[in-house]
């Protein structure tokens, strides 16, 4: 199909679907779709993922789109996202909250009929909504929270970065899935099969950086318990620590894009539902997982990726025991805190409290274990799903 028939048969579709829906967005001077389209099908930069997952939505996802109007507005709000944060011109930023809004109207009716006629869209429109969604975070909160551990966090967004995994575990569809545009993309991330394969081929990056990533992993296994020379544990700290480990003996750089976003799919519930209860060991692993998106992740990782972990860093700083805080180097260098100075924010934190006879723990009863003695404490967490968080709220 010609470039000029596609742009012919995107316009008739938006327009018809704005007749139906009552809206006139495509009407509007300021607002390009030809533009849109054009940017989201030329662009050679990496800035879709992973170079497979790119290839797969650059060369197939229009002629889906056609087919499916939710994956052509994800495509619509995916470049329109990508070319405001090149310009900050409103207009991109009005196009991809438009785009945005239709897609997760006309999205959400299909995923209650997932079947091998609308698998490939949908598997387009999850992929494309995931990297939305973890974008817009940095759009919402362009700022980090001063007091971290006074944030809130929508956790039913954290686990919606898991949709590719629950569309692909269909077993009525696998046999589709072997054959379709995104069997590439899916091997690559590591998301097509489950089993662990270790990294055997030779590392294409400095062996100082890696061995420094491995060993900064292997000391928070050291903490949870977990020796490093075992290949299964019962631990809920086990899987998703081996994961990133084999992620950072791999290639790094921003072609690991793919496997770090492979890495949340793989999350247990028991692992996510600690982290939702800020268990501290399973925040410092989400603060490595951050750090990794920091150095090596796409436009639309980055702010996201550095604000929430510099929340865990602060949070797990101003609450945590020495063992943890000693783990907090590596992601607090890559995120841009300053321990020092979170340290004295924490010591005349803590005299303020001891100055005002406050019990902390009437201040934040997650926090259930509380000594201080002007420089530190041990910290356990038991609270609720609507506790305070480091991720981010999500849209």
């Amino acid at each position: 199909m010609s470039r000029k028939t596609t742009r012919r048969q995107v316009i008739g579709l938006l327009e018809s679907a704005d007749r139906r829906s009552s809206s006139s967005l495509t009407q509007r001077h300021d607002i390009d779709i030809l533009q849109l389209i054009d940017h989201f099908l030329d662009e050679e930069t990496l800035w879709m993922g992973s170079p497979e997952n790119q290839y797969a939505l650059q060369h197939h996802g229009v002629k889906l789109g056609l087919e499916a109007p939710y994956l052509l507005h994800a495509i619509l709000a995916f470049s329109s996202s990508h070319m405001y944060y090149q310009n900050w011109e409103s207009r991109f930023k009005t196009a991809a909250t438009y785009h945005y809004d239709r897609l997760l109207a006309l999205y959400v009716s299909q995923l209650t009929k997932i079947d091998a006629v609308n698998i490939d869209h949908l598997l387009g429109t999850c992929n494309l909504h995931v990297m939305l969604s973890f974008f817009n975070v940095s759009v919402d909160h362009p700022e980090p929270f001063e007091d971290p551990e006074d944030h809130e966090c929508d956790w039913n967004g954290f686990r919606a970065l898991q949709g590719g995994s629950v569309l692909q575990s269909v077993p009525t569809l696998r046999d589709h899935l072997g054959k379709s545009v995104w069997l590439p993309a899916l091997q690559a991330s590591g998301q097509w099969d489950d089993g662990y394969k270790p990294i055997d081929e030779p590392i294409d990056i400095p062996a100082d950086q890696t061995a420094y990533f491995v060993r900064c992993i292997e000391a928070v296994m050291d903490i949870c318990d977990i020796p490093t020379s075992v290949h299964y544990s019962e631990s809920p700290y086990f899987e998703p620590l081996r994961y990133l480990c084999d992620i950072v003996r791999g290639k790094l750089d921003n072609t690991a894009i793919g496997r770090l976003f492979a890495w949340v799919s793989k999350l247990s519930p028991t692992f996510v539902d600690m982290l939702e209860h800020m268990d501290p060991k399973c925040m410092v692993t989400m603060s490595y997982w951050f750090a990794l998106l920091i150095r090596f992740g796409q436009w639309w990782t980055f702010a996201t990726a550095r604000h929430a972990c510099r929340r865990i860093v602060v949070f797990i700083y101003k609450s945590a025991g020495h063992s943890l805080r000693a783990l907090l180097q590596f992601p607090a260098e890559t995120c841009g805190v300053d321990l020092d100075k979170v340290d004295l924010t924490k010591k005349a934190h803590a005299r303020r409290i001891q100055s005002s006879n406050i019990d902390y723990r009437e201040l934040h009863p997650e926090v259930v274990e509380w000594q201080t003695n002007g420089s530190t404490s041990e910290y356990s967490a038991e609270s609720s799903s609507g506790s305070p968080s480091s991720f981010g709220a999500y849209t």
